[in-house]
């Protein structure tokens, strides 16, 4: 089940004591998994121990429990480590000092370049997490990609030189591809967030389908686009400082380009508001024909629409 993809993450201090954590756990699984079912558990330790899912290099380290689990540490001072079942981490040939961590089933990590970090977890729902593409010559230094409990399948990727790119408990296609950029998404679900260049920042905070890009030309330098608690809205920024967002918005439109700022607040709710009211109003007001109507819609015996349907009505 080894699929061919590549990720990113900067791997500093916190990465180095989180990786000595996460291997010691690992080993003592393995330990006990070994006893349990075929092809549930491997381990692989410095280039030895391949097969059965498992590979490292000789200054690398791979563990996989779970059924049809895989783990392959294939660069440099490296660790794959994977939970759960039909899943798989996996670090890049000739990449060095990276981190590949996937917990749940049927997700899949990988990193590369040098010193990246890719993390899926509490997910069972195709997770998919890139942190740094390429070997250790590839340009990709640094990146941190992550995905956590997500309830849809989901792609999050970090690429090219000290990216975060993060999804909590969303779902869509969040990547960051450029120099200092952070790209994150919580709890927004049909979410397109693609950010580009030098600096910028995309954040979608509660919010459905919505779209955040900087991804014309080379994406810009200090840009910032941001949606807070609304749906259907398509946000973008161009040049150099530029701000765009939407708080609290519906269906709306916002651009930047250069310098300056434009946000929608509260925009568009009072047209959904009432195409909600008047879609119930339909649905309460009894047709020609039905019973308990008269052949012009109104109701029997003089009784207003709100006393013939009560609470169906009052919605």
């Amino acid at each position: 089940m080894i699929r061919n993809a590549s990720g990113t993450a900067g791997m500093n201090k916190t990465g180095a004591v989180a990786l000595g954590v996460l291997t010691a756990g690992a080993l003592a699984a393995a330990a006990v998994g070994s006893a349990g079912g075929a092809n549930a558990t491997c381990a692989s330790f410095f280039g030895i121990g391949n097969g059965g899912g498992c590979s490292s290099t000789l200054t690398s380290i791979a563990v996989a429990i779970g059924e049809n689990a895989e783990a392959h540490a294939e660069g440099f001072l490296g660790a794959a480590l994977t939970l759960g079942a039909n899943s798989s981490a996996a670090t890049v040939a000739g990449a060095l000092a990276n981190l590949a961590v996937t917990f749940g089933d049927n997700n899949f990590t990988s990193a590369g370049g040098i010193g990246s970090v890719a993390f899926a977890g509490r997910s069972t729902i195709n997770q998919t997490v890139v942190a740094g593409i390429g070997d250790l010559t590839s340009g990709n230094v640094g990146n941190f990609a992550a995905s956590i409990a997500s309830p849809e399948a989901t792609e999050t990727s970090a690429t090219g030189i000290g990216n975060t790119s993060v999804n909590i408990a969303g779902a869509g296609n969040i990547s960051g591809e450029g120099v200092g950029l952070t790209t994150v998404n919580l709890v927004g679900l049909n979410a397109d967030l693609r950010n580009r260049g030098l600096l910028n920042i995309i954040a979608n905070v509660s919010g459905d389908s919505i779209s955040i890009s900087n991804d014309e030309g080379d994406g810009g330098i200090g840009n910032l686009g941001f949606n807070f608690i609304g749906q259907d809205n398509v946000v973008s920024t161009r040049g150099v400082v530029a701000i765009a967002g939407t708080l609290g918005s519906t269906s709306q439109t916002v651009s930047q380009d250069g310098p300056g700022i434009n946000i929608s607040v509260g925009k568009g709710l009072a047209e959904s508001a009432a195409v909600r009211a008047a879609s119930s109003v339909s649905a309460g007001t009894p047709s020609a024909g039905k019973p308990g109507s008269t052949p012009d819609g109104a109701p029997k015996n003089g009784h207003s629409a709100r006393g013939a349907h009560g609470k169906r009505a009052a919605r």
